[in-house]
Parts: C-alpha cells; sequence; structure tokens
C-alpha cells in the first residue's frame, strides 16, 4: 500500500437523525468539509493509498445511507499515478454535493467550482489555471469498480459543455469520456487542446457559430494511453486579436484534432480544413495540417490578397512596429520544420508560390526611415526565394534586388536561423548619411553593425553615393558578408577628380568596437578635393586651400572604429605609397617663412614636379622620409614627423648659393660643405601646428639627423611589414557555404 496520506482535514462535522438510526436508516442531514486536503496516489508499483474499508463478512447485510448536504469549503485534491504519469491538481473554494450510498451504489449531484491548477497526461498539460464551474451527476458501483456519468454541465470561460460517459478500473482503467459545446469560442475550443497545440489559439477571441465535441476512449494504464478524437470548427464567425486590434469577419473553418496514443504527441494531428475569411475587406483561403507535435510536420497552403498592417499585427510579426501596402498571396508549403535546419534534409521539406509586393511600406522601428515604395515579386521554391524586380527608397536612397533569398522559410519559421541574400543590387542614389544614421541620434552620428544571422553575396551597381562631404559616382563591385564580417577586394568608384579602387575586410563580431583592414588605390585624385571632403584630416596645419595637384597612391591601412565609427587613433597603422603630379603649394604659411634663410622669393606659389614617396602611419604619428622636391624656385629636401596633437618636426635641406645672406655665427653648425663642391642649409621646423619656429638645424650636419631618420624610417616600413597591419581575413561565400548546416537542437 502507498503510504502517501490519503485525507488532512482541520475541520470535519456532520449531523444525524438519531431516530431513522435507530430503524435502521442512516440519514445524514449535512457534512461540513473545510481546510482539507485529498491525495490519492497510486505509485511505481500499483499501489494505492486509498483501500481504508474493511470489506464486511456478511454478504447478505444491506445498508442505505443519505448525505442530503455535504459542504466543501477551500478543498485541494491531487491524484498521482507514477504508472502512467498522469497527475490532477486543484482546488475548490465552494462546492456543495448529495449523496445516496445504497449498498454498492452511490448516487452523487455535485454543484460548484473547481481551480484546476494542471491536468498532466503523460507529461502533456491540460486547462493550466482555468476555473471551471460543475453542475454534474455520477454514479458509482463499487463492486464493479465504475462511474457513470449522466450528461453534466461544465461552464469554461463563459462556454458551456455537456460532459457524459463512464470510467472502469476493476481489471484495467478504461475511459469512455465525451464532451460537447453548447455555446463556446475559439478561445475556449483552444483551452482544451494540449497546450502545444493550443498556446497560439489562445490568444485570438471569436464570436459567432461554433461547434466542439471531444471524445476520450481507452485504457489509461496502457503504455499508448487512450484515443483523443476533437472535431471543432466556425461557421460566419469573427475572429479578434484585440492585442491589435484585428478582426478575420465572415470566418469558416473545419477542425479536427487527433491523437491516437494520448501518451505519445508523435501520433497528434491538427487539421484545419477549408479556412476562409476577409481580412480587412479582402478575401483569403487556407488549409491546414500539422502533424507529430514533438517534430512538426507542417501542411499548409494559402491563397489570397492581405493588408500588411492587419496581417503582421494578426500574426504577431516581430521587428515591424507599423505597416502599409498589399500582398497577393500563393503559397503551399509541406514538410517538417526540423529539415530546414539542414541542408541534405531541406530537399524534402516542398514549398512553391509566389507573393507579390504592391506599394509596401515597413518600419521597424530601429531605424531613421522606413523603407516604403516595396514593389516586386518573389517566387518561392523549396527553402529559398527567387527576387524578380524588388524595389523600394528608404530615405532619398532607392534601389532594386535581384537574386535570391537563401533559407527564407527556415528563418521565418525557426529560432536562431540565417538568411542569405545572393543578388545583384542596383541604385541610382544612395545616400550614407541616412543609411548609416541611427534612430535616436543626430544626423551626425552613425551606427553600423552585422546581424550574426546575415549571409550575403550582393554584387552592386549604383549611380550615386553620399557620405559627408564625399560625392561618388559608377560605384560597381561585390560584398560579402558572413559571421558578422563585411569583404570586398574589387569595389571601383569615381570621386574627388579621379578613380579610386576598394578592398578589405570589416569586422564587427566585437560587441566595442570595428575593425578594418584596407587596400585602397587612387589614381588622379584631385589632392585639395581629398583634404576637403576628408575634411582637412581633422588639422589645420595644411589645408586644401593651400594645396593643388593630382594623387596616384596605394593606401594599406589597418583600423578600429567604435560602434558610432568613431576613430581609435592609436589602432591606426598605415603604408602609403604615393606619387602627386602638378602638384602647388599655394600660401602656405611656414615655407613663406622660409624666405628669411632660402635663396628665393615669392615662395607663396611653389610649383614642382612629380613627387614619389612613401608614407607610414603609426603611434599617432606620421612619418615622411626624405623626398626631393624640385619646384619652380628652388629644389629642397623634407623629412619628418607629424604627430596627431599637432607637434611637428620637419627638417628642411635646400641649396646655398648665397652665404653672405646668413649670420656666419648664427647659422654655424647648419651649413654643409658636400664633396660634390654643393653648399647645403639644414633648417628645421618644431613645434605645433598652432605655434612652431624656423630655424637654423646646427646638429643636423654634425649628427647626420637624416640619415638616422632614413634608417628610422626603414625600420619602421619593416615592423609595419611584419606588425603592423594585421593578416587580411577572406570572407568567401561558394554557393555551398552560405549556412553552418550541423544539427542543433535549439
Amino acid at each position: 500500500m502507498s503510504d502517501k496520506k490519503l485525507l488532512d482535514a482541520e475541520k470535519l462535522s456532520f449531523t444525524l437523525d438519531p431516530i431513522q438510526i435507530i430503524n435502521n436508516h442512516y440519514v445524514v442531514e449535512g457534512i461540513w468539509i473545510k481546510n482539507t486536503s485529498c491525495n490519492i496516489e497510486i505509485n511505481s508499483k500499483g499501489e494505492v493509498n486509498y483501500s481504508v474499508l474493511k470489506k464486511s463478512e456478511n454478504t447478505n447485510s444491506s445498508f442505505k445511507i443519505e448525505l442530503s448536504y455535504v459542504h466543501l469549503s477551500n478543498v485541494n485534491f491531487s491524484y498521482l499515478n507514477e504508472q502512467s504519469q498522469n497527475e490532477v491538481l486543484l482546488k475548490t473554494d465552494e462546492m456543495k454535493a448529495t449523496i445516496i450510498a445504497e449498498n454498492n451504489l452511490y448516487d452523487i449531484s455535485a454543484e460548484g467550482n473547481l481551480n484546476i491548477d494542471h491536468i498532466t497526461i503523460n507529461r502533456t498539460d491540460y486547462l493550466n489555471g482555468k476555473l471551471v464551474n460543475v453542475n454534474s451527476k455520477l454514479l458509482y458501483d463499487d463492486s464493479q469498480k465504475s462511474l457513470e456519468i449522466s450528461p453534466s454541465n461544465l461552464t469554461i470561460q463563459n462556454s458551456e459543455f455537456e460532459t457524459y460517459g463512464n470510467y472502469q478500473f476493476k481489471d484495467n482503467r478504461n475511459l469512455k469520456l465525451f464532451l460537447e459545446a453548447k455555446n463556446t469560442d475559439i478561445k475556449s475550443i483552444a483551452n482544451l487542446l494540449p497546450e502545444k497545440a493550443s498556446k497560439q489559439l489562445a490568444q485570438y477571441h471569436s464570436n459567432g457559430n461554433a461547434y466542439f465535441d471531444l471524445s476520450l476512449i481507452g485504457d489509461l494504464n496502457s503504455k499508448s494511453g487512450p484515443e483523443l478524437t476533437i472535431h471543432f470548427g466556425l461557421t460566419d464567425a469573427q475572429i479578434d486579436y484585440e492585442a491589435k486590434n484585428v478582426s478575420i469577419t465572415n470566418t469558416n473553418l473545419e477542425g479536427f484534432y487527433s491523437q491516437p496514443k494520448l501518451y505519445d504527441n508523435k501520433t497528434a494531428l491538427l487539421e484545419l480544413k477549408n479556412v476562409d475569411g476577409n481580412l480587412d475587406g479582402r478575401q483569403f483561403k487556407s488549409n491546414v495540417i500539422i502533424k507529430d507535435l514533438n517534430d512538426i510536420h507542417l501542411n499548409l497552403d494559402f491563397d489570397g490578397s492581405l493588408a500588411t498592417p492587419e496581417l503582421f499585427d494578426f500574426l504577431k510579426i516581430k521587428g515591424v512596429s507599423s505597416s502599409s501596402g498589399l500582398l497577393d498571396v500563393d503559397i503551399h508549403f509541406d514538410g517538417k520544420l526540423s529539415d530546414l535546419k539542414s541542408k541534405e534534409l531541406t530537399k524534402r521539406v516542398k514549398t512553391n508560390g509566389q507573393i507579390e509586393l504592391n506599394d509596401i511600406t515597413l518600419d521597424s522601428g530601429l531605424f531613421k526611415y522606413p523603407v516604403n515604395k516595396l514593389t516586386g515579386l518573389l517566387l518561392i521554391n523549396q527553402n529559398d526565394i527567387a527576387i524578380n524586380n524588388l524595389s523600394g527608397l528608404y530615405g532619398g536612397s532607392d534601389f532594386k534586388l535581384n537574386g535570391y533569398f537563401r533559407n527564407i522559410m527556415a528563418y521565418l519559421l525557426l529560432p536562431n536561423e540565417p538568411i542569405g541574400i545572393e543578388a545583384t543590387f542596383l541604385s541610382h542614389q544612395l545616400d550614407l548619411n541616412e543609411l548609416l544614421a541611427n534612430k535616436d541620434n543626430s544626423a551626425s552620428n552613425y551606427t553600423f553593425k552585422l546581424s550574426p544571422k546575415l549571409r550575403l553575396n550582393l554584387n552592386c551597381k549604383v549611380d550615386e553615393l553620399n557620405f559627408r562631404r564625399l560625392e561618388a559616382k559608377d560605384i560597381n563591385g561585390s560584398v560579402l558578408i558572413k559571421d558578422q564580417m563585411l569583404s570586398t577586394d574589387n569595389i571601383s568608384l569615381k570621386a574627388l577628380g579621379g578613380n579610386i579602387t576598394l578592398a578589405g575586410l570589416i569586422n564587427t563580431q566585437s560587441q566595442n568596437q570595428i575593425t578594418i583592414d584596407s587596400e585602397i588605390g587612387l589614381k588622379n585624385v584631385a589632392i585639395d578635393s581629398a583634404f576637403y571632403v576628408f575634411e582637412n584630416f581633422n588639422q589645420n596645419f595644411l589645408e586644401e586651400r593651400h594645396l593643388k595637384g593630382l594623387v596616384d597612391a596605394q593606401i594599406s591601412a589597418s583600423l578600429a572604429l567604435d560602434t558610432l565609427l568613431s576613430l581609435d587613433s592609436k589602432s591606426l597603422v598605415s603604408k602609403i605609397t604615393t606619387t602627386i603630379k602638378g602638384g602647388e603649394l599655394n600660401n602656405f604659411d611656414p615655407l613663406q617663412k622660409l624666405e628669411k634663410y632660402v635663396d628665393a622669393e615669392k615662395l607663396n606659389h611653389l610649383t614642382f614636379s612629380d613627387i614619389s614617396t612613401e608614407v607610414l602611419i603609426k603611434d599617432e604619428t606620421v612619418y615622411l622620409p626624405e623626398i626631393e622636391v624640385n619646384s619652380n624656385i628652388s629644389s629642397f629636401k623634407i623629412s619628418g614627423t607629424h604627430t596627431f596633437d599637432q607637434h611637428i618636426n620637419y627638417k628642411v635641406v635646400t641649396p646655398l648659393r648665397r652665404k653672405e645672406k646668413h649670420d656666419k655665427d648664427e647659422a654655424f653648425g647648419a651649413i654643409e660643405e658636400t664633396n660634390t663642391g654643393r653648399t647645403l642649409l639644414h633648417l628645421k621646423i618644431t613645434g605645433t601646428t598652432s605655434n612652431y619656429e624656423v630655424g637654423y638645424d646646427k646638429e643636423a650636419v654634425k649628427n647626420k639627423i637624416v640619415s638616422d631618420l632614413k634608417k628610422e624610417f626603414e625600420e619602421l616600413k619593416e615592423a609595419f611589414k611584419n606588425k603592423g597591419l594585421k593578416e587580411k581575413k577572406k570572407v568567401e561565400l561558394e554557393e555551398d557555404d552560405y549556412f553552418d548546416w550541423e544539427e542543433n537542437n535549439n
């Protein structure tokens, strides 16, 4: 026998009629039971805790007991069958009953309320947290161990049901239970289904003609359990999703739920046939079949024209705060949702159809502008969608896509699934100021982040692009995105009066920073335009107004940005190989101050022949090696450093033809006589860009500073080669490499 306590009562009282007892007629006029727990248990060995009455040895004796008034108050009831893994836990605040017991028959009438905590059958929950009002008639036969349920009434959330059947447990535990709706709606129907099948339906309400009947037939003790069958439907009804104030009118559907083995969710079948209705004045029709609640197999077809606000609200599409426009949908899906996680198994899923977008507007609430005027055709084939002329606007930017959305069905139906985009991207005008702008910040603040779910292979052609002061045209190239990294090796564009090529890798995997490794090529770029567009590189010492000429350059750079695209200057490492053609230096104050020292005048307008050199940037310092400049006035050599906090240290070497112009004592040590008979004057420009001095470099000849700087520059080049730039990573997206197809159980 189970050792679980059967009854624990705080108060149990009753009244008897002594005269009736003397006449062998037991009439209990009233029983009051208060603050009581009743626990029925069948343990794993089949032992019960309710065999408490001893059988009478006098088989001819008879008795009759009438309990004309039984009052239950605050009574908890639990039933646990460890063998069949069934459990019932409920409570009644108030219930009244009448019991007539004669020999082995017990005639019971009961009326009151039951608060159902849960009814669990083979780990599947039913009626969790529901209040049920009961008006029932039961007949229990103790000799046959059977319970007969006469037609009784149940009320669940304002819906009335009639139930009847019987339960026999003398040898086996056979149940025949029937339940029919008198007045119900879709939410009440959902309450009676297993939790996995009812979770979505329970969020909707309906009114109109609804029907429902349930049968539960079989052995509760068998391994498979009894068979559950439910028929339900709606006729000319209205379904409401109150959270979004959305309704489907003139709704009709035929519903069927079957679970031949109640303890095995694999046998479950939910079928919605001949579903049709009107959503915002537009008709649709659909059929849905769901099999196996453990590994859902979905068969769905849908045909109709739908307005996106009502559709997205009704389906509770996440990530869209508002929308407008129409979708013409004709789709069919047949397959297991879990098969969408595997590249091989996804071939089993049959999906086809099309979706036509008509002037759609989508606002996620996360970006500064909505996407609007979305128009195009999406052709569904298996797990992918072909994109046919999908065009739209974002702020002042326009776009058109042709290509494929890969893995789209898995992305829409399953959590944590990636999406792939393989397409051609066309645009007449792209405004990166709008595309990168934060919704909650001013237009000067930007943000850039790549989703870990995104795989992208995009061939781009853009007629015009704007970003801050940059105006570019004829942009062509490809962009690859995978694992929150963006890679490109062939972007070309026209800007700054010349041609530019871009290649590199942008890594956004870190939460705090964005790292960039890049290669930039410049051809015939106007140097003054470059200084203007890049806002004089955040300094006012040498500005676009001082410069003229064309630049050819090859730039290698590694750097880090924060999430608002501000540069971490300490991270910048760069090597620039450049040639300046037709250069001019105009009204440059440090150069004009050289007039005091050099044998030349009118240094406010300096033109010079082609200059080729390498420049290094490291540790927040620009390193300029010694270069020779042949100008319209004179020739000179210049080298030095320029730090990001605007400290300068430049060395200038110029021919000296008139020694008498210089004070010998003042210039001592700054004049060099070469082996070729030339005389050179060494000068220096030191200080900050806002407070600098031009003077004789008396230590240059003595200590060979220029040679030492050249040596230091070569050492920096070697360090840059070995340590400066990170080895460039490549993101290669082959046709079969869009997703990690390993099985997962998320």
